[in-house]
């Protein structure tokens, strides 16, 4: 519901939009009148000086010209189109992942150990560097990112570790944690497919994140009103006694209201860094969260300092760095490459400037004794 809400967002900045662009565009229609005016008294003089340029050939001007229109040329096979009201139905898919992997993840929470069940989440992150290999054709370095997967994985299980060295047998038994165990991985891989789909929608469309958002969460309620009356009549969900407790229990309906604006905000943060990086990224940070989970436990005072937490958290945090290129770990084949996919497209763009073939200098040709220009 929060995610549909997005449209109202995104309704209300369009809105705000249109109506200032139509300030400045009256502003800015007042200004060009005036100039108009003063370029209309200078005119005769700068029709002569444009003739004299003209008869004389300036071939400054020529290259410039051409640049210009090679920049236009160059825009235009750029920017993306936007995303028409028929192609909302993209978002649907992501909106299917999204949805198995939660009711997965919250199912295989109830089977197997919560310990468990933090550590595998880490999963999504290896999952999706390999998907951005598989499907995207993304080249990702192995010292740079791979290393950052890596660590990720080494730091989640290490402040799994201490959680399970330190459960002093409170931890309850798990009814079946095999199974539980193959949900959650399964609901990563839907994570990660989720992240991909979005990446390939939000590459060819230009499409603001509210406007995403909002899409996925239309699409999730509508999926919502066909399961739960369905899940309803065969037992699996009571949604009148959830209605209820909402809507009679103050803490309950607060909770519930601060999760759904949390998950909105949420989504559009995650949809944004798909958006200007990459799903990977995404993908890295989204580990991020425990650590602040943990260090508002801390100041809460719902948890303890330890040090092997500590350590694994900032192995990490050293991770996403790693792979978002925040820390750089010096590859020099990458760097090779990176550079020689640097002067490709500089050789590509000149040739579209027609720089190569068109200079805008007089050719000498010289023979021995004499010269013709």
């Amino acid at each position: 519901m929060g995610e549909a809400l997005c449209f109202v967002g995104y309704a209300i900045f369009r809105g705000g939009k249109y109506l200032l662009g139509k300030r400045f565009v009256s502003m800015r229609s007042k200004r060009e009148e005036g100039e108009e005016a003063m370029v209309q008294e200078v005119s005769p003089a700068v029709d002569v000086a444009e003739g004299m340029l003209t008869e004389g050939g300036n071939p400054e001007a020529e290259t410039a010209g051409t640049q210009e229109s090679g920049d236009a040329g160059l825009l235009h096979d750029e920017t993306k189109p936007d995303l028409p009201v028929n192609k909302g139905y993209l978002f649907s898919a992501p909106t299917a992942c999204d949805l198995m992997a939660t009711t997965l993840m919250n199912i295989g929470l109830g089977l197997t150990h919560p310990s468990t069940y933090q550590l595998l989440r880490s999963a999504s992150v290896v999952f999706t560097a390999l998907f951005s290999v598989g499907f995207l054709r993304k080249k990702l370095s192995f010292r740079q990112h791979g290393m950052g997967v890596i660590c990720i994985v080494v730091g989640t299980l290490i402040v799994g570790a201490h959680s399970i060295l330190n459960n002093d047998g409170n931890q309850e038994e798990a009814s079946n944690p095999l199974l539980g165990d193959m949900l959650i991985v399964s609901a990563q891989v839907l994570v990660a497919v989720q992240w991909i789909v979005e990446e390939v929608v939000l590459g060819n469309y230009t499409v603001h994140g509210l406007q995403a958002v909002g899409w996925e969460g239309t699409w999730g309620c509508a999926a919502l009103i066909v399961i739960l009356p369905i899940f309803q009549s065969l037992g699996i969900e009571d949604t009148k006694a959830a209605w209820y407790q909402i809507t009679h229990n103050d803490i309950v309906k607060y909770s519930t209201i601060c999760s759904i604006c949390s998950i909105a905000l949420f989504n559009f943060c995650g949809i944004t860094i798909t958006q200007r990086i990459n799903a990977g990224s995404r993908a890295t940070i989204d580990t991020l969260r425990s650590v602040l989970i943990y260090v508002v436990s801390i100041t809460l005072g719902w948890e303890n300092l330890a040090a092997l937490t500590v350590i694994g958290f900032a192995v990490l945090t050293t991770g996403s760095l790693l792979y978002n290129k925040v820390i750089k770990w010096r590859d020099p084949a990458a760097e090779l490459e990176a550079k020689m996919e640097q002067e490709a497209r500089a050789a590509k763009k000149s040739e579209a400037y027609g720089t190569e073939t068109s200079p805008s200098y007089p050719v000498v040709v010289g023979v021995e004794g004499e010269t013709l220009v």
